[in-house]
């Protein structure tokens, strides 16, 4: 891990795109600061092997403004905190079987996704950036388990559970001949949290409240092995998931090695999501 980490933290620090205080945090000992500065270091290594230009922003505004051939996107980076997860799950010293706390994870996916949504919409009014450049929303997971969790109850990736209403797969069962049909995909437009007895949104890319969030990156870890890494420029796993309904869309592949995903609309009010092979 030192080894893949170390040089991507130094790049990161030299370039002038870190907070200043960035060495204080990377000591702390805060577990939070530490791991959304190295989030951080990830992507602007990840954007500037693309040979992207990557500036920081001293405005308060996104994490980065990348300059990408003809055309600028802004990202904001965020490492959610594991707020209402069991202990039972984040505790590496328990042993034995334990349950997936998939709601409560997807709860804090959706959670980063509204907050920092908001907050560009608040750097726009306050004429902080550009509204007419895509703005990417990039979440990294990896204070929500041990070990990465890539997907949800859905079998898709949390990336996109958090953005599209996909739920479980279910089984239909005929009560009286108790014969099973064919399995499909269940739709669920929204969770339930507890705590505040709401009803949290999951379809937030069919909503236009959402159409200045361009895309989404969905990220599980900050390290994987040598193997892994081959497959995926030299990174860990990263999804890439566009908002169908963006004011300022980015182009399919455009991250080149993410595991990307796009939703066209096949009819009236009606989507069709697929994973889209990587653009040479």
């Amino acid at each position: 891990m030192k080894e893949f980490l170390e040089p991507i933290l130094c790049s990161f620090i030299k370039s002038g795109c870190a907070d200043d205080n960035i060495l204080v945090e990377l000591r702390s000992g805060h577990k939070g600061q530490l791991l959304s500065r190295v989030w951080e270091s990830i992507l602007y290594k990840r954007f500037s092997d693309q040979a992207w230009s990557v500036e920081k922003l001293n405005n308060g505004g996104p994490d980065f403004l990348l300059n990408v051939e003809n055309y600028s996107v802004y990202v904001e980076a965020t490492v959610p905190a594991p707020e209402g997860l069991p202990a039972k799950w984040l505790n590496s010293s328990i042993c034995g079987v334990k349950s997936m706390p998939h709601k409560e994870m997807l709860l804090r996916w959706t959670n980063s996704l509204s907050t920092k949504s908001r907050k560009h919409l608040d750097d726009i009014k306050k004429s902080h950036i550009n509204a007419k450049y895509p703005f990417v929303i990039a979440i990294n997971s990896c204070r929500l388990s041990q070990l990465p969790e890539e997907n949800g109850i859905s079998q898709w990736p949390f990336a996109v559970e958090s953005v599209f209403p996909i739920g479980p797969l279910a089984i239909p069962i005929n009560r009286e001949t108790g014969i099973a049909g064919e399995m499909y995909q269940s739709l669920r437009f929204n969770i339930h949290k507890e705590k505040t007895n709401q009803d949290i949104p999951t379809d937030n890319f069919l909503n236009p409240e959402y159409k200045h969030v361009s895309a989404l990156i969905g990220c599980s870890t900050c390290f994987a092995d040598e193997e892994t890494r081959e497959k995926f420029h030299g990174f860990p796993p990263m999804f890439l998931v566009h908002n169908p309904l963006a004011t300022n869309p980015l182009p399919e592949g455009w991250l080149p090695g993410a595991i990307e995903y796009s939703a066209k609309e096949t009819a009236k009010d009606e989507y069709t999501l697929s994973r889209i092979d990587e653009a040479d």
